[in-house]
């Protein structure tokens, strides 16, 4: 677990970086989530997060598609934790597809 002081230099250099894009959604006024693509050339990684009061309802899926018309990439990864099954889920919803991995699943998205 990281501290908040770590937590808040992280955050500083992320919305530094020129590759890194970040999104916050949005449902009307609630925050249900975040998403973020780490570009390097053709390639980018998803890191998605959704709010414990906003999971279960589509909100993961939705960020991924939506999030990846914002970033156009050749091919997308995600490295998800395998017992994560509704981050699992999101991903092969939005086209994603295991291709191996022990302590992380990898996925793809080509």
């Amino acid at each position: 677990m990281f501290t908040w002081a770590e937590h808040c230099q992280w955050l500083k250099k992320v919305l530094g970086a020129s590759n890194v894009h970040l999104f916050i959604a949005e449902d009307g006024n609630k925050i249900v989530g975040e998403i973020r693509f780490d570009v390097d050339g053709e390639q980018a990684e998803v890191g998605l997060v959704v709010n414990k009061r906003g999971r279960g309802q589509g909100y993961g899926t939705e960020m991924i598609t939506e999030g990846m018309k914002l970033v156009p990439a050749e091919t997308y990864t995600a490295r998800i934790d395998p017992d994560n099954i509704a981050s699992r889920k999101c991903f092969r919803r939005a086209g994603f597809s295991r291709v191996g991995g022990e302590y992380s699943i990898h996925w793809i998205k080509t």
